[in-house]
């Protein structure tokens, strides 16, 4: 089994390090991105896999990863990841 964690999952998905949701943030504290995600192994397994089907849809259609990653971590005692992306998904 893989010994998976936030620095080994961001170094395999380099497009999904975390951005700050604002452009740039009016406080005297800057966007910290080195906080430790506090998930258990099948929830970084999950984040790994939706990574994956994430680039492979994006491989698929020969564009390049547009994701916006804003926060993964847990909320309410659930897996939690917020992100954006400027595709437009056609039917």
């Amino acid at each position: 089994m893989l010994n998976l964690s936030r620095k080994s999952i961001l170094e395999r998905f380099p497009w999904a390090k975390e951005k700050s949701i604002f452009d740039k943030i009016d406080t005297e504290q800057d966007f910290d991105d080195s906080i430790e995600w506090n998930l258990n192994d099948a929830q970084l397994q999950l984040v790994v896999m939706l990574f994956e089907e994430l680039e492979e849809w994006f491989k698929s259609r020969n564009r390049n990863i547009d994701i916006n990653i804003y926060y993964v971590g847990e909320l309410l005692d659930a897996l939690h990841i917020d992100f954006s992306s400027n595709m437009f998904i056609a039917k």
